[in-house]
């Protein structure tokens, strides 16, 4: 075997051919399928969701796998704190203990890889909003759809007994190659409400109390944040949501991923970290500071790169990576080019930073060394977010927490969590931050909270 499988009768005898060849009794089957929108793949069956689409301006990358999948494998999880030591210890046993089995060679196929991610920090998951959320969980999804360049494939994740004892995957095998054979559709509501409450959580007490620890040289940035909710008169589609931030956001990786009945989604422009070459390339995204995009002028661009708040701002984000990394062994190789990143209505100060690590690093030794970053935090970082946990109106939850995939190599890639809602059937809820600094002022601050709301508003139909 080594072509395309078209029909569901040639997919069953396929992957029955490749469970044959496994050695272990937990498999992992792949087979080359024909490529299509993969937005539709999270509706198929009402199973757990997870997503993960590469924005596409990630030109210093070799491009990854865009990924959609359905369903838990496995899992592993942090209930009570964020201890990134033990899910790689966990994750590896998994690892170990899998068959992974191909109808063609490695590089037709995405890596073996958990997806999820984490909370901004351990007590933010407090309260009912993110009551379905632990502090960090990852998936190892049981069906995976991903495509890149002309390649797509599909990938069962299953039990060796089940796999020979039980139809279920042949009843779902059914539905995806039914999928696969239907033309581009995307079902739209024909009418759809959405309401807004805006909370603004004494904004102007919450900057100013931050400004006076800045002013005693307790703290140099804090990113304080507000909340928005939304309710519909009909369940948000997730569909809908991922083809409205394609067709906005495709320079923003996009991402989904479930715990319950709640949905996770956002379309994040700032990339926490990149690991490839087993551990040893490493690379991250220093962005910070904004600037309002209006129209095809660039005076709002003109205006950021003249700023010196945003600047300083900007700085403090771009040093922390620096030291970071360097504290983890990493050598830095890049220069400091400080660039314009172009959304849709923001523009950001960015520069990218790479480096090679002396040592192979996992990833997710790099993600607890550099999270959370002064860009989504503060900084000094420790007594940062220890001021955000106790004057926060609102649990943050995994709003601007690390979120991506890792394999067993320890290659992988995490973003961070901004741009994004929390969705329950018919309810939103969407998070928004702002850096203070020396010189901010509160109104112009929750001005760009607005500004940082607009693409997840846009999505979810209330604008």
């Amino acid at each position: 075997m080594n072509s395309i499988i078209l029909n569901f009768d040639d997919a069953v005898n396929a992957l029955k051919y490749l469970s044959a060849k496994a050695t272990a009794s937990m498999m992992c089957l792949r087979i080359k399928v024909s490529q299509k929108n993969i937005h539709s793949f999270s509706e198929l069956f009402d199973d757990e969701k997870t997503v993960w689409i590469p924005g596409k301006d990630s030109t210093a990358h070799q491009p990854d796998w865009q990924i959609t999948a359905l369903g838990c494998a496995q899992e592993i999880n942090c209930k009570k704190n964020t201890d990134f030591s033990k899910m790689l210890a966990d994750a590896s046993l998994v690892f170990s203990q899998l068959s992974v089995v191909s109808d063609a060679p490695a590089p037709h196929f995405p890596q073996l890889r958990f997806i999820g991610g984490a909370a901004f920090a351990p007590k933010s998951v407090e309260g009912r909003i993110w009551s379905d959320f632990g502090n960090a969980r990852f998936v190892l999804p049981r069906w995976q759809y991903a495509t890149q360049s002309g390649d797509a494939t599909l990938q069962l994740v299953i039990g060796k007994d089940e796999f020979n004892q039980t139809e279920k995957w042949q009843r779902e095998l059914h539905q995806i190659f039914f999928w696969l054979r239907q033309k581009e559709t995307l079902k739209m509501p024909v009418t759809e409400s959405v309401s807004i409450t805006h909370y603004s959580n004494d904004w102007e007490t919450l900057v100013n109390d931050a400004l006076q620890e800045i002013n005693k040289g307790h703290l140099q940035k804090v990113v304080v944040s507000r909340m928005s909710h939304l309710k519909s008169t009909l369940p948000f589609s997730l569909q809908r949501v991922l083809e409205r931030l394609a067709a906005s956001y495709a320079n923003c990786t996009r991402f989904v991923v479930n715990n319950g009945e709640k949905v996770f989604v956002g379309a994040t422009p700032e990339q926490l970290v990149r690991v490839t070459d087993s551990g040893r390339r490493i690379s991250a995204d220093a962005l910070a500071g904004s600037a309002q995009r209006t129209g095809a002028s660039d005076a709002g661009a003109m205006q950021l790169q003249h700023s010196e708040k945003e600047r300083r701002e900007f700085e403090f984000v771009l040093d922390n990576i620096e030291s970071q990394l360097k504290k983890c062994g990493v050598r830095i190789t890049s220069e400091r080019d400080i660039q314009i990143k172009s959304l849709k209505n923001l523009y950001h100060l960015y520069c990218p930073v790479t480096g090679v690590a002396d040592m192979p690093m996992h990833i997710l030794q790099l993600v607890e060394q550099l999270h959370p970053t002064p860009a989504v935090c503060g900084t000094p970082t420790k007594p940062a977010a220890e001021w955000l946990i106790r004057h926060e109106h609102q649990p943050r939850g995994w709003y601007a927490g690390p979120v991506g995939w890792f394999d067993e190599e320890g290659n992988g890639c995490f973003a961070v969590g901004i741009r994004s809602a929390l969705i329950h059937h018919d309810e939103a809820w969407l998070f928004a931050g702002a850096g203070i600094v020396k010189g901010s002022d509160a109104a112009v601050e929750f001005m760009e909270t607005g500004a940082k709301l607009t693409p997840m508003l846009g999505a979810l139909g209330a604008i």
